[in-house]
């Protein structure tokens, strides 16, 4: 079970920690927080009803599993980097609990070409003038014994072994480093985890699908891919590799 005596073993940080056996949603739990409080926490809870991915899908979120939200007062200049921050920062804590994955852009982790985690950034906006205040980083990670459902059976990955308490530290550490990192830092570990880079990926570009090869991420995150066509930039969007169609 998720424990704070545990979890404060294993972290440097001393924020606030709030566990929770169930819950809704933590990145809901995170909004209504910040609405009191002004500095950085977080919530982790071992069950979601109402677990959200992009896009507005469910994200399936079973018992006894790891669903993590850090709300953080925004970083000036790192705006666009978030999402890098949060995949950099997984893939460490997992790293720290035994478990290689690399990242799938934008912020997917995968192990042995099946997803590990799924990743969700939330921006809180000024009502007076939507400058971005804070943001929530919502992460979600496959630990759970409970099975998939058949439809995610030959798309997920259980990770075993990973004891929660030791990556919620881990996870809350690592985002921390990793948002006040220098940016030529940050992408050279986001490149370097990265399994997309020198790769043929299929994707949509303004209705139409295509194929290219991915040759760079630059430093705004966008991913570089070279077409028969030219070279198309990447700010957000679906990708697979072909091998996987």
């Amino acid at each position: 079970m998720l424990n704070i005596n545990q979890i404060d073993q294993w972290r440097k940080n001393r924020l606030p920690f709030f566990l929770k056996e169930e819950t809704a949603s933590t990145n809901a739990d995170c909004r209504v927080y910040a609405e009191e409080y002004d500095g950085d926490f977080v919530f982790l809870a071992e069950k979601q009803t109402a677990g959200r991915g992009r896009r507005g899908r469910d994200f399936y979120s079973p018992d006894h599993g790891f669903y993590f939200s850090m709300c953080v007062n925004a970083v000036t200049g790192k705006e666009i980097l978030y999402t890098l921050v949060c995949a950099v920062a997984a893939a460490e804590a997992l790293e720290g609990c035994g478990q290689h994955t690399e990242i799938k852009w934008v912020n997917d982790l995968y192990q042995n070409g099946k997803k590990a985690s799924g990743i969700l950034c939330e921006a809180i906006r000024s009502p007076e003038d939507f400058s971005l205040k804070k943001v929530i980083i919502g992460i979600g990670i496959n630990v759970s014994e409970d099975p998939f459902p058949e439809e995610l059976q030959d798309k997920a990955v259980r990770l075993e072994g990973v004891d929660r308490n030791k990556l919620g530290a881990l996870l809350s550490d690592s985002i921390l480093k990793w948002l006040h990192a220098p940016e030529e830092e940050l992408l050279k570990e986001y490149k370097r985890r990265s399994f997309l880079i020198g790769r043929e990926v299929v994707y949509e570009l303004n209705g139409k699908e295509k194929c290219g090869t991915v040759r760079d991420i630059n430093d705004k995150g966008n991913l570089i891919v070279q077409t028969p066509e030219g070279t198309d930039t990447l700010s957000s969007g679906e990708i697979s590799l072909k091998e996987w169609k």
